[in-house]
């Protein structure tokens, strides 16, 4: 997953620490299939929308430590790469690094709430 490598395809037959141009496949959300997104990020700003969080530090440097915020929202400089998660399907992990994200009750109660939403 380092380099985004989702499909066989797009790593087979390659030197995964040769440089090469982005040759991955599309592969966009699933139509029909509600898709959700827990967002990292180490730092911790009021309100829990993702605007200030956006605007406090470059895009490519705020995260969890490990993955980027525009990673982390399926983002990409290409605009057909990009993932369209619904606004209301991203949830910001705020203060929380990478593994934390696995273990704390805060995501736990997100995930749970996203579950048992009627009509998801």
């Amino acid at each position: 997953m380092r380099h985004g490598n989702a499909l066989g395809a797009d790593w087979q037959d390659t030197d995964r620490f040769e440089r090469a141009p982005d040759a991955r496949q599309l592969l966009p959300l699933p139509d029909g299939v509600a898709c959700f997104a827990v967002v990292g990020t180490t730092m911790t700003v009021g309100g829990g929308s993702l605007a200030p969080i956006r605007e406090a530090l470059s895009r490519k440097v705020v995260g969890d430590g490990l993955v980027s915020l525009e990673s982390a929202l399926g983002q990409h400089e290409d605009p057909g790469r990009n993932l369209a998660f619904a606004e209301e399907n991203l949830w910001v992990a705020q203060g929380m690094n990478h593994m934390q994200l696995l273990s704390r009750p805060e995501v736990s109660r997100q995930l749970v709430h996203w579950l048992r939403e009627p009509g998801v």
